[in-house]
């Protein structure tokens, strides 16, 4: 009997050859003694071996019977880490269909607000995987995996042994390829315009250059601009800063304060000071607490309302522009209050037509008319109360006043509270308060000038 053990050339198979005389058993044993001598010591396998036994054995004798009987462990290479984001951070390349499925491209989509130490990402550790091992008991290295590509950038940080992100600050989620941070405050580097596309988010903004006409900013927190809005939205949960202007029919509106070098067709709006440094040309400005400018800015045209105080520099000019300045109301309670005005002379009106039907009506029509009435009614006493509400609790007329610093020119309207003087010559240098006995705006002379 002879037993030939062939190792392949990577040492990965043994193949035993047996050939056996006639009336020669072959047993297992026999089978791995020779593959032991032969250096094979990993891999073998004890079916192969049995199976190649059996057909020795039941095989005609001098027949030479060849089976593989041990196979070497191939390795197994590590695993790639990985990041499975917790909070999808994303905004449309193109723009992001409205209502009525039309692509609006000057929206990419809304930023991700994150709070402080909120979970951003897991991350699945990389693995350094299984050696393997030839017949021969050779050892087979394996490749471990690559880390995960993530580069925790500002205002994020891993944690939990290297198994999470979170994020260290509150703020709004970027990811650039492996990059994600947290950016306390959105910065523009040039002008809002296709290539960021609109932004609303829970933070802050800061835009370098100017934002482009329909373009919007709604941020929770501040915005800076450093150039103009032009025909452009911007909405603030604090405060505003343009640097330079707002024109073409801008509207900013600000829980905080509103800061602009000049305003031109626009709309503010406000819970702080508006501060102006140069003009008001046709606009409406209006604050919860004062609006001013220096004694070089002027106000032409439009309206200018504050619950407290208005300062000026120069209120209309000599082609007799009508320019309202107004004081001592809450202007978002005069236009809810005026809004409401309107729906009750629209609900009079619908009361009207419905009582004026004289035509003959079947039950189930009158029944109707009568439903319609009765809501219409309740609707109606609830738009009064909510107008009683909105018309009282008028500040401190007292407190209140507005003050022209240089010129007022005719056509200029003063509104102090219930107040009004229209003014039809020129004052210089004067300050205006309402006189409480007569009802009336009295205006003083400063020290610059008289009347």
């Amino acid at each position: 009997m002879s037993i030939n053990i062939r190792i392949s050339h990577d040492k990965m198979e043994a193949v035993a050859e047996v050939k056996t005389s006639e009336d020669e058993a072959v047993d297992v044993s026999a089978i791995k003694a020779a593959l032991e001598t032969a250096g094979v010591s990993h891999g073998v396998s004890d079916e192969s071996c049995e199976e190649l036994v059996q057909l020795i054995n039941e095989g005609p004798p001098g027949r030479p019977v060849r089976l593989a009987v041990a196979r070497g462990t191939l390795q197994v290479d590590g695993e790639v880490g990985s990041v499975r984001m917790i909070i999808e951070s994303h905004r449309d390349a193109i723009g992001v269909a409205n209502d009525s499925g039309v692509i609006d491209f000057h929206n990419r989509g809304s930023f991700t607000f994150v709070e402080k130490g909120q979970l951003i990402a897991k991350i699945v550790p990389h693995t350094s995987g299984t050696v393997g091992k030839n017949v021969c008991g050779g050892v087979i290295p394996a490749r471990a995996g690559e880390r995960a590509a993530l580069n925790a950038g500002e205002g994020a940080s891993v944690v939990a042994g290297g198994t999470e992100l979170r994020a260290t600050r509150d703020g709004d989620l970027r990811r650039t390829d492996d990059r994600i941070e947290v950016a306390e405050v959105i910065r523009v580097p040039g002008n809002l315009d296709f290539d960021l596309g609109s932004i609303e988010c829970e933070g802050s903004v800061r835009v370098e250059g100017d934002v482009l006409p329909e373009f919007h900013i709604r941020a929770g927190g501040d915005v800076t601009i450093g150039g103009v809005v032009d025909g452009a939205e911007v909405i603030a949960g604090g405060d505003v800063v343009v640097r330079q202007g707002l024109i073409r029919d801008s509207r900013v509106t600000a829980k905080g304060n509103v800061k602009v070098a000049y305003i031109s067709n626009s709309y503010v709006e406000c819970d702080g000071d508006v501060s102006i440094l140069k003009e008001v040309l046709h606009s409406t400005v209006l604050s919860k607490t004062s609006i001013t400018t220096p004694a070089t800015g002027r106000v032409v045209g439009g309206s200018l309302i504050a619950q407290k105080n208005i300062e000026v520099g120069v209120a209309g000019d000599l082609n007799g522009r009508r320019t309202v300045l107004s004081a001592g109301v809450d202007p978002t309670k005069r236009l809810e209050a005026a809004k409401l005005l309107d729906r009750i002379q629209e609900g009079e009106s619908v009361q009207a037509k419905i009582k004026k039907i004289k035509e003959p009506v079947s039950p189930e029509r009158i029944e109707h008319m009568e439903k319609l009435l009765s809501t219409e009614l309740s609707m109606q006493e609830k738009r009064t109360e909510e107008l009683a509400r909105l018309q009282a609790g008028n500040p401190d007329l007292k407190e209140c006043f507005i003050k022209i610093r240089k010129n007022a020119y005719p056509g200029v309207d003063v509104k102090i509270g219930p107040g009004n003087l229209e003014i039809n010559e020129e004052y210089r240098s004067a300050t205006f308060h309402y006189d409480p006995e007569s009802g009336e705006v009295a205006g003083v002379s400063g020290s610059g000038g008289s009347k």
